[in-house]
């Protein structure tokens, strides 16, 4: 479950550059057009470590990590293939 989430909340962080690069040329702002990457507002940091703190107490062995790397790998898989189908 952490590998799926580690893809679905590391997409905020690239909200972020999405917001930061669009406003550059488009006429929008963050809380106005880009709130679909902007989920989480000025949060998204804070989740974001709050996020990783959470990953981090989950791996207790290398197989949890192993896991972990396996499922994020997977999502994205599956997100590529949803994508392009």
């Amino acid at each position: 479950m952490f590998g799926y989430l580690y893809v679905i909340e590391g997409s905020t962080n690239g909200g972020q550059i999405m917001t930061k690069r669009l406003s550059q040329f488009l006429p929008i702002e963050a809380d106005r057009g880009l709130e679909y990457f902007n989920a989480y507002g000025s949060e998204t940091r804070t989740r974001w470590s709050e996020f990783t703190g959470l990953l981090q107490q989950s791996i207790s062995t290398p197989e949890d990590h192993d896991n972990m790397v396996h499922s994020a790998s997977e999502t994205f898989r599956l997100l590529d293939q949803w994508i392009n189908t």
